[in-house]
């Protein structure tokens, strides 16, 4: 009950985080769990050989953290507090239904990656648009949405259908195999993916800031009356 506790008291709103990084954790330790060998696209890699009982340490942490988490939304709510957006509650619920009853579905080793990735070119598409805006001076349009919509989208499917499907192919032709090829790209991706976060999420600053905190009546020229 002191770690209950503890992911209840500590800055009053730390309880989402900590239940999003238990979500992560325990996952991760199941697979990473004993000692044997993966296979990613062809390419064999060894398990870490975490101890066995490092999941159910990982599962218990997880559990108090969720316990807490409502201990502390009960607590505030005797203590006449307002309570967070359910908003807030979002990313913690979706973390856990992705990676811990669905990490057991193979079909989720697909939807979960479809789903970050529509997630994030909602966020590219916002990006691209008005960072234009700001750069090139350009004015809010629907003609300008529209138009720099369809050369983006264009701009996505030929970069990848270049690095998803003929850069394999070329390099398969060498004799490698076309799923360790892929396997490799993906990896790439996944580091560049790394990188973007490190500079996409830097909210405090303004020229990253101000593509995110952008609403989608602004790139149209909407009004505030017309809203």
């Amino acid at each position: 009950m002191r770690v209950a506790r503890a992911c209840a008291s500590h800055r009053g709103n730390d309880s989402p985080s900590l239940v999003i990084y238990g979500t992560f954790l325990l996952p991760t330790m199941r697979f990473e769990a004993g000692f044997g060998e993966s296979e990613y696209y062809g390419i064999a890699y060894p398990t870490l050989g975490l101890p066995a009982w490092a999941p159910q340490i990982a599962l218990a942490w997880l559990s108090l953290c969720g316990l807490g988490l409502v201990a502390m939304l009960i607590r505030w709510n005797r203590r006449g507090q307002a309570l967070p957006p359910a908003i807030v509650f979002l990313p913690a619920l979706t973390q856990f239904v992705w990676f811990v009853p669905g990490s057991r579905l193979v079909a989720f080793n697909e939807f979960v990656p479809m789903f970050h990735s529509l997630q994030y070119l909602f966020i590219a598409w916002t990006l691209q648009l008005k960072e234009r805006l700001d750069f090139d001076g350009i004015a809010p349009s629907r003609r300008y949405v529209m138009w720099e919509t369809v050369r983006w989208l264009l701009m996505n499917i030929v970069g990848g259908l270049l690095l998803f499907e003929t850069l394999p192919l070329v390099f398969s032709l060498t004799g490698a195999p076309t799923a360790f090829v892929t396997g490799v790209i993906l990896a790439a991706v996944q580091v560049h993916h790394f990188f973007v976060d490190g500079v996409i999420w830097k909210l405090k600053t303004p020229t990253v800031s101000s593509p995110l905190m952008v609403n989608v009546s602004e790139l149209l020229g909407v009004s505030g009356a017309a809203r």
